[in-house]
């Protein structure tokens, strides 16, 4: 059974009263099974997500250079979904995002939340550019400037 079938089935029968959700995002998992978890944990009060950089390094044989391969995950289907799920509606008040990279796919995921989460209370972003210390603050500034749905939402941007 494919390992994502296999995440899927777990999901599905755990989530139903899942109230906090720790992912630990490694390049190829597709971010469409956050969409997923987050459709089948109604309940879900907080969410944390962590950017974990993988590099898979090839070798030949005999003793020849590594070769170094970044996977990139395509763009998720969480930015426009269909019905925005029950726990980002009614349940949602805590996001924490650790190590985020401003990549396209990341900055549609986070204006998600920040705009269809009216119960958020608090969002933690800690921002991690390999593009350096510049582009990190222009990331904060991009984040800063996001609308949320919910007003009293207190949103935390920081060097990560």
């Amino acid at each position: 059974m494919c390992r994502n079938v296999q995440v899927l089935l777990l999901a599905e029968k755990i989530s139903q009263r899942l109230l906090h959700l720790e992912l630990h995002i490694y390049g190829k998992i597709q971010r469409n099974l956050l969409l997923h978890l987050l459709k089948h944990s109604p309940k879900l009060q907080v969410l944390k997500l962590q950017e974990t950089q993988m590099t898979i390094t090839f070798t030949t044989y005999p003793r020849e250079s590594a070769h170094f391969r970044e996977f990139n995950d395509p763009l998720p289907s969480i930015c426009n979904p269909s019905s925005v799920p029950e726990c980002v509606s009614f349940h949602l008040e805590t996001f924490q995002w650790f190590r985020y990279q401003g990549r396209e796919e990341e900055k549609q995921i986070v204006l998600y939340i920040l705009q269809k989460a009216p119960c958020l209370k608090t969002a933690v972003v800690s921002v991690s550019s390999p593009d350096g210390l510049e582009n990190e603050l222009l990331l904060i500034e991009e984040l800063k400037s996001m609308h949320k749905a919910s007003t009293s939402c207190k949103l935390v941007v920081r060097h990560g």
